[in-house]
């Protein structure tokens, strides 16, 4: 019976780069977290051509008083966002977690990171066509695409990431369906100033 070779011992020198690796990505994302608290104020409280800022609660978040009972302000869910989309301000609701459209919006990651990441429930895994940020509205007098003579602008519609559920081009107009979530991509996107386009917010913060 031929005998068989064992398996070398894992190299020491790739163990530890391997691990050196997973820590540096570690601290690197708590930087960029901590990064988006202290920059938040000058983020979302910008009155210029797109007047207040509305601060939207995170996917996830059943009611606003249920995320003031029940938040932690660990900043859990803006490590876990991938779309740098959540901020803390201790100004903003004793620093409850929040989204400002226009600044950066929810993006509906397919893994939905910020849910499963909030470890007192403050926020809450639901399906993707279950998020209730708010609900977009858009002026018609602004809009590009009410005016003949400007580019047929569908930057909106292109980008939304639940797709024509929530927001579609009618008759070459602009129309807001039941399924859209209040991400905001369509804010964040809109080429005029005020935006086109604006969530409102579900119980803001």
């Amino acid at each position: 019976m031929a005998e068989t070779t064992p398996p070398p011992p894992p190299n020491p020198v790739d163990r530890r780069e391997f691990f050196r690796r997973l820590v540096r990505n570690g601290i690197e994302r708590a930087e960029q977290a901590a990064r988006r608290i202290a920059d938040s104020a000058s983020a979302h409280l910008s009155s210029g051509a797109d007047g207040p800022a509305a601060r939207l609660r995170p996917p996830g978040s059943p009611s606003r008083q249920h995320l003031l009972d029940t938040c932690r302000q660990c900043a859990a869910c803006v490590t876990a966002c991938p779309a740098d989309a959540i901020r803390i301000d201790p100004q903003v609701a004793e620093g409850r977690p929040h989204i400002v459209a226009r600044a950066a919006p929810c993006v509906i990651c397919d893994d939905l990171e910020c849910m499963h990441a909030c470890p007192s429930g403050a926020l809450q895994p639901v399906a993707a066509n279950q998020i209730a940020m708010g609900r977009a509205e858009i002026d018609v007098a602004r809009c590009l695409r009410g005016h003949p003579d400007d580019e047929d602008c569908r930057l909106c519609a292109d980008h939304c990431p639940i797709g024509t559920e929530a927001l579609e081009i009618v008759d070459g107009k602009l129309a807001v369906r039941d399924g859209c979530t209040g991400c905001g991509v369509c804010e964040s996107i809109c080429p005029t100033a005020p935006a086109s386009i604006r969530v409102i917010a579900n119980e803001g913060l």
